[in-house]
């Protein structure tokens, strides 16, 4: 559920950062031009941190998957 509410959030922002863009271009005033973009950036950052934290759990599950064959491999081996 918490991982809904932050998408929910995260297009919330995004969306209300295009339009404080638009609405600064519109308007001619740079600083609700400015506001909106870097609401958007922050979205935009928002998702690829959590990206790359997906990854680092992958390569973490995969490091370790990867130790417990080779403890197999290693085991079988003293064995004989």
């Amino acid at each position: 559920m918490k991982d809904l509410k932050g998408k929910f959030n995260n297009a919330k922002d995004k969306t209300t950062g295009k339009m404080a863009e638009a609405a600064g271009k519109i308007t001619n005033n740079g600083g609700v031009e400015l506001k909106g973009k870097l609401l958007s950036k922050k979205v935009d950052f928002k998702k690829k941190i959590a990206a790359k934290g997906y990854v680092k759990e992958a390569e973490v599950g995969a490091i370790g998957k990867l130790n417990d064959m080779i403890d197999k491999k290693d085991k079988k081996g003293q064995k004989r």
